[in-house]
């Protein structure tokens, strides 16, 4: 094995590579792209731990020479900050070091070379993705523009794309050289030759970002963090570490710092009133408002006192903090949530109608697995062929990036999927069916669209499960009658309603299916 040339013979490998550590492995939703680096999963641990975070000290890396490439931002909206630096006389054949190499794979990344390991451990540590150009490949200031129409690019994965219009653009004097939040262009990329580098960090809006890398067929680690938000205030910072790590391992001269920056276009981050009544309301619990500023600085929010509570402003880096109700989220799971007593709500005896906002999904639910139903749960796209000649309704919402050719519209109802269940079922000798699905449907009004929920239930084969009896009797209109009574009379509405059968030329004397 390859070691640091600096390595003392007799040195336990356990201690020189650090394998005497622990690997967690977190499953993060969408809303927390904060997360996705260590930087991020610190500042978590030292909220709910209440343990001082150790922060790297920001490093500034003086220039050696005062070349810099021009930087213009000609679509701020979709990229409101782009920094970089020229680093000339990098030695390509170093060998990146054993602990950035160790900790590189235990994220599950291979290490290839100083220049793409040092901005792949940035990404890790800060979570701001990199890119590194082969300096004397570019032609020119960079501009970061939309691409024009007919331009074409080939990626650093070899697959040469055609852009179009709406697609954000690295670009040089003469040529898109990357495509931006995603990858990187093949014509500017670094190789073992590379003698000169042009690193770059940017701010792209998730907005933007966002369904790009998928309409190609690509998922890639810069697309997966800028879909969700990146810190727009870190990118200079970036550059400057990657600076450090690249001089300490390959050497090189830097340059001055290119920065470019459309304040007006960065994201704003949003000012919260949030009230004292809130937090007992939706929690249930009253916390005491030292503990709730506490709490929100330590996340490292600006917290104000208000007469009604705490004018709170989310940091740059938290996109998925929009309201008060966000706010008590925070609040309630770094107190903790086992800190919420169950409690009996009180319940007031009335007799009648009720209103439909009051019989809940899962009353329905449990109503009708009572009657023995199976919950289906089926996606929201369906074969459009299969919903026209089940429905015969016009054309329904078309897909622009479907998962499958049979999966390419929006379902108008949800029989389509209901019906395909059933026949799996039936195929596999299971004559006795009854599914029932939630959901919504998709409707086209003139040009708007329209979304609303329903309910569909399926039923076929013997009324009743087999017992000692032998007694077999298929499932008819009056036991489907039957379920939709025991649905409204949830809402004490089946006295009210009246039932009729449509039989179709083909219908069974022995009941409607």
């Amino acid at each position: 094995m390859a070691l640091d040339a600096d390595v003392v013979p007799g040195t336990l490998l356990v201690e020189h590579l650090g394998l005497d550590d622990q690997v967690f492995e977190l499953s993060l939703t969408p809303n927390r792209g904060d997360c996705l680096s260590i930087l991020g999963v610190a500042r978590e641990v030292a909220v709910l731990t209440g343990s001082p975070m150790r922060q790297r000290q920001s490093t500034r890396v003086k220039a050696a020479h005062p070349e810099t490439l021009g930087i213009h931002l000609e679509a701020p909206e979709q990229c409101a900050r782009f920094a970089g630096r020229i680093i000339r006389d990098v030695d390509m054949h170093a060998r990146t070091p054993d602990w950035m190499r160790e900790k590189l794979r235990r994220a599950g990344l291979r290490p290839i070379n100083p220049v793409v390991d040092i901005t792949n451990y940035v990404m890790l540590e800060t979570g701001q993705p990199m890119h590194a150009y082969d300096l004397e490949k570019l032609d020119g200031d960079i501009t970061v523009r939309m691409a024009r129409k007919g331009e074409r690019l080939k990626l650093l994965d070899g697959n040469s794309i055609r852009l179009r219009q709406d697609n954000l653009v690295i670009a040089d004097r003469g040529k898109a050289v990357g495509l931006a939040g995603i990858m990187g262009g093949d014509n500017t990329a670094i190789s073992d030759t590379t003698r000169h580098i042009f690193f770059e960090a940017a701010f792209f809006s998730p907005q933007h970002i966002i369904g790009k890398a998928r309409r190609l067929g690509m998922h890639t680690d810069a697309s997966h963090r800028f879909e969700r938000g990146v810190d727009p205030t870190g990118q200079v910072a970036a550059v400057e570490l990657a600076t450090a790590l690249l001089l300490e391992i390959s050497g090189g001269r830097a340059g001055k710092p290119c920065h470019a920056v459309d304040r007006r276009a960065l994201p704003k981050s949003a000012n919260i009133l949030l009230e004292r009544g809130e937090i007992k309301r939706i929690l249930g619990i009253g916390i005491p408002a030292a503990r709730v500023s506490r709490i929100l600085q330590s996340l490292g929010m600006q917290v104000k006192p208000h007469k009604a509570g705490w004018q709170v402003k989310a940091p740059a880096w938290r996109f998925d903090i929009a309201g008060q109700h966000d706010l008590v989220e925070e609040v309630g799971r770094c107190y903790g949530f086992d800190k919420v007593e169950p409690r009996i709500p009180a319940a007031m005896p009335r007799s009648g109608a009720s209103p439909e906002t009051e019989v809940t999904q899962n009353m329905v639910r449990r109503t009708l697995t009572e009657r023995g139903y199976h919950e289906a749960i089926n996606y929201s796209f369906v074969d459009p062929e299969f919903q026209k000649q089940l429905l015969d309704a016009p054309a329904g919402i078309r897909l622009s990036n479907p998962l499958a050719d049979n999966m390419s519209e929006m379902r108008q109802s949800l029989l389509p999927g209901l019906l395909l269940n059933m026949q799996r079922n039936l195929n596999r000798q299971e004559s006795r069916v009854r599914l029932f699905e939630m959901g919504n449907v998709f409707l086209k009004a003139g040009r708007k669209y329209e979304e609303e929920d329903r309910l569909a239930l399926v039923a076929t084969g013997p009324a009743h499960p087999r017992d000692w009896s032998g007694a077999v009797r298929g499932v008819d209109f009056f036991d489907i009658k039957g379920d939709l009574e025991a649905l409204l009379s949830l809402a004490g509405l089946d006295g009210n309603v009246h039932f009729c059968l449509l039989y179709t030329s083909d219908a069974a004397d022995e009941g409607v299916e």
